[in-house]
Parts: structure tokens; C-alpha cells; sequence
């Protein structure tokens, strides 16, 4: 298999690692694939230099119910900004958090040839 094919069939099981975890504010249960470059680039552009702007585009972006449909719209943002900010704040680390964890020892340059 490519490297090329590799990453295609990376990108297709992404859609596989779907991640859950309670917010007990709510007594709801939020489900999220880890975040991939467009929406990151999404959430920095529309968040600006307010951190807490980047939590609620986060939760925009990534929340979704157990079927996968998205929970929330830019339509809900005047709503999510009235949420207790240490609320939203565990929410959108909690997805941060768990995408960077779906990431990490993936890379390694160990078994890279030498020059």
C-alpha cells in the first residue's frame, strides 16, 4: 500500500474513532470526531484571539449526537456564550484533549533511513 493510500484509508477510519465523554452539568453525553485541519483553521478564523470564542466554535464545530448529526449551529453561539465559561471551557478541552491524545505516538523517526 502508498503512502498516498495509507492516508486515505487514515482519514476513512477517522470517521470510526468517533469519541464520547458526560458533561455532568447536563447529564448529557457529547460524541466528537477528532478535529481535522479545516475545522481547526475554522475555529482559530472564527474565534479570533478570544480563547473563550475558541471554546464555543469548538463545541459549534465538533458536538454531535449519538447518531453524528451536529448538536449545535453558529445560530446557538449568543446561547453557548451565556453557558457558565468553566462549562464550556471542560467541554472544548475535553474534545482538544482527546483528539490530541488520537494523535500522539503516531509519528516516529526512528525508522527513518539515514542520509
Amino acid at each position: 500500500m502508498s503512502l498516498k493510500e495509507k492516508i486515505y484509508d487514515y482519514v476513512e477510519k477517522l470517521k470510526e474513532k468517533r469519541k464520547a465523554f458526560s458533561v455532568p452539568e447536563f447529564g448529557e453525553i457529547i460524541y466528537f470526531s477528532p478535529i481535522n485541519a479545516p475545522e481547526w483553521e475554522n475555529i482559530v478564523k472564527l474565534s479570533g484571539d478570544s480563547l473563550s470564542a475558541g471554546n464555543i466554535f469548538t463545541i459549534i464545530e465538533k458536538a454531535e449526537d449519538a447518531e453524528g448529526n451536529k448538536i449545535f449551529s453558529l445560530e446557538d453561539k449568543t446561547t453557548l456564550e451565556r453557558v457558565d465559561w468553566r462549562v464550556t471551557n471542560q467541554i472544548a478541552n475535553e474534545i482538544r484533549r482527546l483528539t490530541i491524545l488520537e494523535g500522539t505516538n503516531k509519528i516516529s523517526t526512528d525508522k527513518i533511513p539515514s542520509a
